[in-house]
């Protein structure tokens, strides 16, 4: 299992236009809270619109599409993630 958090997005190696480290940190943080509480459909646009080259972000949406975008049925007890390889 793998907690995901703001601290995945490497927001100081971002490029940077303005004050716009917080509010991506604050959309990345959204998005991952989407995911976990089974909103796929807004974790989905928000990862396909800001985080498109993110790996984290590939890869949640990845494992999303893998259901068809549907979280599992047991995902409101159970939203774990297991990583297969290293």
């Amino acid at each position: 299992e793998v907690a995901l958090s703001g601290d995945l997005l490497h927001a100081e190696t971002e490029p940077v236009q303005g004050n716009l480290r917080e509010p991506m940190r604050r959309s990345w943080e959204e998005a991952v809270g989407w995911y976990f509480a089974g909103d796929w459909s807004a974790a989905r646009q928000r990862f396909d619109q800001f985080f498109p080259n993110d790996p984290t972000a590939k890869m949640l949406l990845e494992r999303m599409a893998k259901s068809n975008f549907n979280p599992p049925p047991d995902w409101s007890t159970n939203p774990a993630i297991t990583i297969d390889t290293k």
